[in-house]
């Protein structure tokens, strides 16, 4: 698993933005970049925050730098993130500095066994499963079930192979094997994985135009 760590420890925190982004590299648009980053941020905190009671004790597989988190954070009682990168912790820790309610943390890149079973109410992952192996993804998965109280709740997302911008990443992945190229799914195999590790009530709630956004509960 160190081959992912080893990968996103070398890249910047622009080449962070221009990945989630899909932009070329370029200073003229730099500033730009930046704004839609912080952006998408928010609009995705918003979505969150809708599913999210003020008590809920949340995860954010997969943080970066903080994208996400540091706009959800005044709407739950704790906000956990966790990065296989030391450079993206240390960028998202930045980010969400003065809110004493997060907590992130490096990850191994293979499980969430720093956390106790049970231990969230909610869980989300933004363009992060994309660029681990299916297996890999799958244990993931696996172990977002398993740190969930019952009755809790995943928001995974995964790029959606019919997509038009997708179907770019998927010819451009035949010539480059780099550890974060596009795995990219369908939604009945997003969907079966979900089902395969117990999850139910499985929904897409569409809200990104290029990926698909499955929301599954995890019952008793």
């Amino acid at each position: 698993m160190s081959v992912y760590k080893d990968y996103w420890e070398a890249e910047t925190i622009d080449e962070a933005r221009r990945k989630v982004l899909f932009r070329l590299k370029s200073r003229i648009f730099k500033k730009r970049f930046t704004n839609d980053f912080e952006e998408t941020g928010k609009r995705e905190a918003e979505a969150i925050s809708k599913l999210v009671d003020k008590d809920a004790v949340v995860l954010d597989l997969g943080c970066g730098v903080g994208r996400v988190a540091k706009y959800l954070a005044p709407f739950v009682r704790e906000l956990h993130g966790v990065d296989v990168s030391e450079n993206m912790v240390r960028y998202a820790k930045e980010n969400c500095r003065g809110l004493r309610n997060v907590h992130i943390k490096v990850n191994n890149g293979k499980d969430l066994s720093l956390y106790s079973d049970g231990t969230f109410d909610f869980v989300y992952s933004f363009l992060m499963l994309q660029h681990l192996e299916k297996e890999d993804a799958l244990t993931y998965i696996t172990e977002v079930y398993r740190v969930l109280k019952n009755g809790g709740r995943a928001l995974l997302q995964f790029p959606d192979r019919s997509s038009s911008v997708y179907g770019v990443f998927h010819i451009y992945n035949l010539i480059d094997r780099k550890p974060s190229r596009m795995r990219l799914y369908t939604r009945p195999e997003a969907e079966s994985k979900l089902e395969g590790v117990g999850f139910k009530d499985i929904q897409d709630l569409r809200l990104t135009k290029n990926e698909i956004n499955l929301l599954a509960k995890k019952c008793a």
